[in-house]
């Protein structure tokens, strides 16, 4: 593989001598993988399609936006460019269309939407049509929830597509996150009634007041006690153990929304960092 990031696989060859509309599907966010293999070389277009020319469409919106206008005509075109493009005789052309446009960026989901527009357009200018897949587009970018209907989306189709003509899509940031794990010496207990946002049911024992100010703690800073969501048997549970003595007082807490990024927390039985208190990974 040329590279990790991204790759163009060829599943056909191309007559050079006829002309192309490439169906992009998924449209994702910024169409991050129509640009890179089919406006750079970054993944060998000349080398895998001799003979032809790529061009991706982009809408108007992007033509009136100095500096990055003049970047992107080195290979973007207009809509009002792709009927000259593969109507040339000669042929040699291809014209990729991220299908869907604006109004898919906005549902830039994991799932199929049903667009046939690039089909009228292929059969409108002789153009062969060729399916390209994205895999992984619409996995780059975690967008906000915006269901129809909602305040949110109410406002992107105001802004994205009455006024702009362009998607206004908001991305939940995919920064740094935050794990806190230390010896907070009390017992949050079993079960969570009452607690589901901060804690699962898999505790040890039952809860103490220094326990209650662990899951009081974790509530405000809108976190969540990793320990307690996964089922795991009573020693891969117990972090301390002195003499008769076995309790859980040692946690693992991250933000409630990365929690389902967790596979796995438990202790690990027979290692310890400190005196009486073992391992929890």
């Amino acid at each position: 593989e040329r590279s990790y990031f991204s790759n163009l696989l060829k599943t056909v060859d191309l007559d050079p001598k006829k002309n192309y509309i490439f169906g992009f599907h998924p449209h994702g966010v910024l169409v991050a993988g129509g640009f890179g293999n089919f406006c750079t070389e970054a993944t060998g277009f000349c080398r895998l399609f001799p003979g032809l020319t790529s061009h991706l469409l982009m809408l108007p919106f992007w033509f009136r936006v100095p500096v990055f206008r003049d970047y992107i005509m080195f290979g973007v075109i207009s809509k009002s460019s792709l009927s000259y493009l593969v109507s040339r005789p000669e042929g040699g052309n291809v014209a990729v269309i991220a299908v869907g446009g604006a109004p898919e960026a906005l549902d830039a989901r994991p799932g199929v939407l049903n667009r046939k527009g690039f089909i009228k357009l292929a059969l409108k200018h002789g153009a062969q049509l060729v399916p390209v897949f994205s895999f992984g587009e619409n996995e780059l970018f975690d967008l906000m929830e915006n269901p129809s209907g909602s305040p949110l989306r109410r406002l992107q189709v105001r802004l994205s597509l009455q006024l702009l003509n362009e998607s206004f899509s908001i991305i939940n940031v995919q920064g740094e996150r935050v794990v806190v794990g230390a010896d907070f010496n009390g017992h949050v207990g079993e079960g969570n009634r009452g607690n589901e946002e901060v804690m699962g049911r898999f505790g040890v024992k039952e809860r103490n007041l220094e326990g209650q100010m662990v899951v009081d703690f974790t509530k405000r800073m809108e976190m969540a006690v990793v320990n307690t969501y996964l089922q795991k048997r009573e020693e891969h549970r117990v972090t301390y153990k002195s003499g008769g003595r076995s309790t859980q007082v040692d946690y693992i807490l991250c933000r409630q929304g990365h929690l389902r990024e967790v596979s796995d927390c438990k202790v690990v039985v027979g290692e310890s960092v400190a005196r009486q208190h073992r391992m929890v990974v």
